[in-house]
């Protein structure tokens, strides 16, 4: 009867670490959503559709770019965006409702602020 007790108390302790586990893995992250910003003094509007499990797109509504593939990390407030598909990456660094960093392109590099948006937009 101990035996079996032990074994039981056993397997609930396995199956909750598990199914705590598993809730974190698919958990959505603080920055998960849209986010929003200009490039070049407020003349190329740019989205951020950001879903750190996978799945983070990028639209250039005034290049007619929408839904580029991206891949996106966070480690601690550091936010890096790559659109290996441009040959381009965000750096930034996460303060509450922002994420202020540098967008780099073929040599090039912007300053860039991107907001989180409350707005519905294409590509979500």
């Amino acid at each position: 009867m101990q035996k079996q007790r032990s074994s039981l108390v056993l397997r609930t302790f396995f199956a909750l670490v598990t199914l705590t586990l598993c809730s974190s893995a698919f958990a959505k992250s603080k920055i998960d959503g849209d986010w929003e910003g200009t490039l070049d003094h407020g003349k190329l509007p740019v989205v951020f559709h950001i879903k750190v499990s996978g799945g983070t797109t990028v639209d250039s509504p005034k290049q007619n770019v929408h839904g580029m593939w991206a891949v996106v990390t966070l480690e601690g407030k550091t936010v890096r965006i790559s659109m290996p598909a441009a040959g381009a990456e965000f750096n930034g660094t996460l303060n509450k409702s922002q994420i202020t960093g540098v967008f780099a392109q073929t040599g090039s590099n912007w300053p860039l602020t991107l907001t989180k948006s409350s707005k519905k937009h294409r590509g979500s």
